[in-house]
């Protein structure tokens, strides 16, 4: 069964690097065997390598402030919805009679860090650090879940030089940079490969573009990924980014695309990419350290995982979030 197309609107290239506006259309169409719709979009041709088998040695290291640079001003968490202010640049607030929680997360007192699966993403290279627990634990605030599986076939992925799914132009990506940058947009309007890309993670088009929901009342069960048993109502993800670079990530329980989207309109995102779904994949957890180790918490208690998932490599991909401090 077809799809509408849905229409993404181009906007203003981000400062940051070259990007071109342009306008995409797609038209997704449901796949009876996967637990996603598939999507025909053009390839995003790359000289990076193409092989994802070869386990990388290299050392992850941590980004050191440029000498004589002003460091931006704090931002602040958007209005209405119930953030507190925070000093950690992380803040939560649950909506919708607690079904919905967003958390918040300032770019420029934070770092992220994607670290792959064992399992998922499938044929994932690694680097050594990605075996050391330690070296994203001993900062960690804040952590959260990726996206689906590769073999669902709705988005492309690349990690340290190795494109493992081939990107494709007009869907939702995040990309996370060398300096602990994490941008949100749609693959070849607002992100591109460059020298300072270390991971790509696309998955379906993007639910929020310009501003808006790209929800539809004739989607189907299957137009933002299919779930477990075609259930319409499912615990969901999604991360967004906010006009200042602020993030937004968004946990869902028992919830559809298009409340999904709502929220993060309701939050001021600009542009929002799908991230996993069904009862136990999406996570979200923030961490406090002190004497006797790291404790971390749940941001909504209807995740079904505990936040100790993350104290170690998972089987799925995830997100670190820490202090550009440390």
């Amino acid at each position: 069964m077809s799809q509408p197309t849905t229409e993404v609107p181009a906007r203003t290239p981000r400062p940051s690097g070259t990007r071109w506006p342009i306008l995409v259309s797609f038209a997704l169409m449901l796949s009876g065997c996967s637990s996603a719709a598939a999507i025909d979009v053009p390839a995003v041709t790359s000289s990076h390598s193409s092989s994802a088998t070869t386990s990388l040695t290299t050392s992850y290291t941590s980004a050191t402030a440029l000498p004589n640079v002003v460091k931006p001003a704090p931002l602040t968490p958007p209005s209405g919805l119930g953030f507190s202010p925070t000093s950690t640049g992380i803040s939560t607030a649950t909506v919708d009679g607690g079904a919905v929680t967003l958390m918040w997360m300032d770019p420029h007192r934070l770092r992220f860090r994607f670290i792959p699966g064992y399992k998922w993403p499938e044929h994932s290279p690694t680097i050594k650090a990605d075996h050391a627990p330690s070296t994203w634990t001993s900062t960690m605030l804040a952590a959260f879940n990726g996206g689906f599986k590769l073999s669902d076939n709705v988005g492309g992925y690349y990690y340290h030089g190795h494109t493992v799914a081939n990107l494709r132009g007009g869907l939702g990506a995040f990309e996370v940079l060398k300096d602990g940058t994490l941008k949100v947009g749609v693959w070849g309007r607002d992100l591109i490969l460059t020298p300072q890309t270390v991971a790509v993670r696309e998955n379906l088009p993007p639910i929020v573009a310009s501003g808006k929901s790209r929800t539809s009342p004739s989607d189907n069960v299957g137009t933002w990924g299919l779930a477990l048993h075609h259930l319409w109502h499912v615990n969901r993800s999604a991360l967004g980014e906010r006009s200042d670079g602020s993030l937004i990530f968004e946990f869902g329980h028992h919830i559809t695309p298009t409340t999904i989207a709502h929220y993060l309109v309701e939050a001021g995102v600009r542009d929002a990419v799908m991230l996993d779904m069904n009862e136990t994949w999406p996570t979200g957890f923030i961490y406090r350290h002190n004497s006797s180790g790291i404790h971390g918490k749940r941001i909504n208690p209807a995740i079904v995982k505990g936040p100790d998932l993350y104290l170690q490599r998972a089987d799925k991909d995830f997100v670190v979030v820490s202090s550009r401090q440390k």
